[in-house]
């Protein structure tokens, strides 16, 4: 925040930047981080903050009235990028936010509960209460192997989800933003949501996804005038497709849940 105010710069926040359902109330998320507020509340009076609702934050009010944020669902950059919090392209969202609040406050709940992460891919969260979760899993994905068709659409969507978020694609928006990139009129989409930080040639278009700050991660972009950059704050590193690599080149296509499991879970 110290940088952004010397160099005069805007800073566009793309939602989630706190969380409302792991927080309980904005009294102990105030309360935890008054001086990230504070600084918050005068880079937004002197430089200007742009907030973007996520699917953790859409009471707004706060960020009007506490911060002095302008608040908005989508920001645009001239004709050269469209920014969204992301949550948009995923399937088990899209732009319905009551259903999610339930859904994510007993997976918070779970995890306060037992003192640990319930999270994927299992692979960076390898606790033992995980492995169990994940056990579970396996066993849902057989029975869905079984049923078919017959899968409840619930379940089938839940499950689908934890597939995606396993096998590298992340809240499984993938698809959704490719397709967005051929409907708008920007070069550029750029959103939050997935936590997978990238910056990908989609045909003549780019998707640019801007990672998170939860779990030692620290990416953010830079628009210059000319071009953008993706960094990570910590290490000053520059990221582009890296991680986005599995999906581009298919080498996941033909792995599901069953079978990434046969292959890694021991």
């Amino acid at each position: 925040l110290a940088e952004i105010k010397s160099e005069g710069a805007q800073l566009i926040i793309a939602g989630n930047l706190v969380d409302f359902h792991q927080g309980w109330s904005i009294d102990r998320i105030i309360t935890a981080h008054a001086i990230l507020f504070r600084e918050l509340s005068d880079l937004a009076q002197e430089t200007g903050v742009t907030y973007l609702w996520g699917n953790h934050d859409f009471d707004l009010s706060y960020f009007k009235e506490l911060l002095n944020f302008k608040v908005h669902s989508s920001a645009t950059i001239g004709d050269i990028a469209l920014i969204e919090h992301g949550h948009q392209y995923d399937p088990t969202i899209g732009t319905d936010l009551q259903t999610s609040p339930r859904i994510n406050k007993l997976h918070h709940l779970m995890e306060r509960l037992l003192d640990s992460w319930f999270r994927s891919p299992l692979e960076n969260f390898p606790n033992i209460e995980n492995r169990i979760l994940f056990w579970f899993f396996h066993k849902l994905f057989w029975l869905r192997s079984k049923m078919g068709k017959n899968t409840p659409k619930f379940l089938s969507t839940k499950l689908q989800s934890i597939e995606d978020n396993q096998l590298g694609n992340p809240a499984g928006m993938f698809d959704a933003v490719q397709k967005r990139l051929t409907e708008i009129p920007q070069r550029y989409l750029i959103t939050g949501h997935s936590h997978l930080p990238g910056m990908i040639e989609v045909g003549e278009k780019n998707y640019i996804n801007t990672g998170s700050w939860t779990f030692n991660a620290s990416q953010y972009l830079v628009w210059d005038g000319i071009k953008f950059e993706l960094k990570d704050w910590q290490t000053q590193s520059i990221i582009s497709d890296q991680a986005y690599r599995p999906l581009l080149d298919g080498e996941w296509k033909d792995l599901d849940f069953l079978g990434w499991w046969k292959e890694n879970y021991r």
